[in-house]
Formats: C-alpha cells, sequence, structure tokens
C-alpha cells in the first residue's frame, strides 16, 4: 500500500533521513498520478471522502517539504560539527608536526656532533700511528716475524736432518709396536716423539742421549738384518745414522733454539710494555663505537623524517576536508593554512 512504500526507517540519522525526504516525495507524487483517474471516479460518490484525502496528502507533502528544508539546515549543522572536529585534528596534527621537526634538528645536531668526534679520532689514530713509540713498535713487530720465520727455518732442517732415515725409522718403529724388537717403555715413548716431533723431544733431550741411543738401536737392527733393506741402501742409511750419531745436537739445535725462543720472548715483553698498541686499540675501539652510534643516529632520523611526511600528508588531507566543510556552510571557498 501507499503508507508502507512512505513508511519512515526505524532508525533515523541525517544520511537516511535526506534520502526517506526525497524518495517519499517521489513515491507520493507518483502513486497520486498513477491513481488520478480512480480517485475521480470516486470522488462522485464519495466526494468529501476525497476531499479529506487530498487534504491528508497535501498536508504529508507539506511535512516533507519541511522536514527536507531541515535536512539542509541540520547538514549546516553537521558541517559545523564536524568542521570543529576537524580544527581540533588539524591543532594536534600542528604539534605533532612541530614536534618532530624539532626532533629532526635535535638529531641533526647530534649527528654532526658525532661526525665531528669521530674526525678527531681519526686524527688522534693518525698522530699515534705515526709517532716515534708506534714506529719502534713495528720494528719490533718485524723483528719478531723475522724470529719466527728463523725458527720455521731451523725446523725445516731438523726434519730435513732426520729425513734420511725416514725409511729405516719407519720400519723401525713398526717392529718395535709389533713386538719383533723389544725396547724398554720410556725409549718407545722417545722412538714415537722422534717420529712425530723431534723438536719436542730434543727440548726434554737437549744434548740429543736419547735420541743417539735410538739411533745405536737401529743402527743394530739394521746390522742384524732385523730391519732387511737393499745393500745399497742398506749402506746408505748406516752412513746417514753415523752421521747423525757425530751430529751436535746441543749445539746445532737446541742452543739454536733457545736461542731464538729467548729473543722472542724479550721482544714479546718489549711489544706488550709498549704504550703505543694499547692507545690504538683504544681509539680504534672508540671509533668502531662511535661508527656504530652515528649509523643508529642516521636511522633514527631517517625514521623520523620518514613519520613526518606521513603526518604531513594526513595533516593535508584533513585541512582539505576542513575546507570542504567550512565551503558548505559559508557558501564560498575557504583555504587554511
Amino acid at each position: 500500500s501507499l503508507l508502507q512504500k512512505i513508511q519512515p526507517p526505524n532508525t533515523l540519522d541525517i544520511d537516511s533521513a535526506k534520502k526517506y525526504s526525497v524518495e517519499a516525495k517521489t513515491i507520493l507524487t507518483r502513486e497520486i498520478w498513477k491513481s488520478g483517474k480512480s480517485i475521480a471516479y470516486t470522488g462522485i460518490s464519495l466526494k468529501e471522502s476525497i476531499k479529506q484525502l487530498g487534504v491528508n496528502f497535501k498536508e504529508l507533502e507539506t511535512r516533507l517539504s519541511e522536514l527536507d528544508s531541515l535536512l539542509k539546515n541540520a547538514d549546516v549543522i553537521f558541517s559545523g560539527q564536524k568542521a570543529i572536529e576537524q580544527a581540533s585534528l588539524i591543532e594536534e596534527k600542528k604539534k605533532l608536526i612541530e614536534s618532530l621537526k624539532n626532533e629532526i634538528l635535535q638529531n641533526g645536531a647530534g649527528l654532526a656532533g658525532e661526525k665531528h668526534d669521530r674526525i678527531d679520532l681519526e686524527k688522534e689514530l693518525d698522530k699515534v700511528k705515526h709517532s716515534d713509540e708506534f714506529n719502534n713498535l713495528k720494528s719490533l713487530e718485524s723483528d719478531k716475524a723475522e724470529l719466527i720465520r728463523k725458527k720455521q727455518g731451523k725446523k725445516t732442517e731438523l726434519v730435513s736432518l732426520l729425513a734420511s732415515i725416514d725409511k729405516p725409522l719407519k720400519r723401525f718403529s713398526k717392529a718395535v709396536s709389533g713386538g719383533r724388537i723389544i725396547l724398554p717403555s720410556q725409549l718407545r715413548d722417545s722412538l714415537l716423539q722422534l717420529e712425530e716431533n723431534p723438536l719436542m723431544l730434543l727440548k726434554k733431550d737437549p744434548k740429543g742421549e736419547i735420541v743417539k741411543v735410538l739411533l745405536l738401536e737401529l743402527k743394530q737392527a739394521i746390522l742384524s738384518g732385523s730391519i732387511e733393506l737393499k745393500e745399497k741402501e742398506r749402506e746408505k742409511r748406516l752412513l746417514a745414522i753415523d752421521e747423525l750419531l757425530a751430529f751436535n745436537f746441543f749445539s746445532k739445535v737446541f742452543w739454536e733454539f733457545n736461542e731464538i725462543d729467548s729473543q722472542l720472548q724479550a721482544l714479546e715483553k718489549k711489544i706488550k710494555e709498549s704504550g703505543a698498541i694499547s692507545r690504538m686499540f683504544s681509539v680504534e675501539s672508540q671509533i668502531s663505537e662511535q661508527k656504530k652510534s652515528q649509523e643508529n643516529a642516521v636511522s633514527k632520523l631517517d625514521e623520523t623524517k620518514k613519520r613526518l611526511e606521513i603526518e604531513q600528508a594526513e595533516f593535508e588531507k584533513i585541512r582539505l576536508y576542513a575546507e570542504e566543510l567550512l565551503g558548505k556552510i559559508s557558501g564560498q571557498k575557504v583555504e587554511l593554512k
């Protein structure tokens, strides 16, 4: 029915009320026009009733027009309320943006200070590295490296010296471990060291006395045939053993290694006592910390700048919306700054 079609919605807000006002007037006009002939025919027999119905329709149309007028005024009121809300948001955004700008200025100033401090530290490090004390330290480090090379060279010489009996020595060791040749336990341990780490054995046996006992046992094993070698190789290995038995392990190996180690210890002491290296490490550590702090400051500054861009974009949206609302109220173009 017509009344059902123009029944107001259960809940109303400004937007739904606007929609109802327009639609109800349209429906009312359309339905009356469609029912025009029926009303005319009915009016012949029910003249007073139809007259009253016309009055009621007119009243309803008037009320709907009044509602439309009220809603237009309400739209202005609504726009005013929204404009007040936007104005409040604008002030909040302005304060936040101002705060972010101040933060960027402070962080930028702090970052500039950190860069200056780092430059000072790098100058200090350069000064340390060009000091007489540091040059002396470099000389000590160079001497240390030379002694280490010399020690390694002596180790290589010792290995080469024992290489002349390497083959029969391995066979001798295998025969001892297999029980074919019997040696006292102390000599068995020394034989293992002679194969694996001869320098360590000579540190415990500076004169090479244990080494020479093992060499004599090896010689005896070759002579007795316990270690089998071809005739030509047999003579060659026995000659090498005799040379080692005559070799002065104390002066040629132990003493030289001991002298190198003593010199290394003295150099290590001087290097540790040098203040240049500790100052260098200290300044380098400060530069490393400064670098990390600077990177963190740059990252924080970038984050603040990004946040400022977001807040400024949101501020612009709010400002434009507020201008639109104020324009509706005043009927004129409004620009906010």
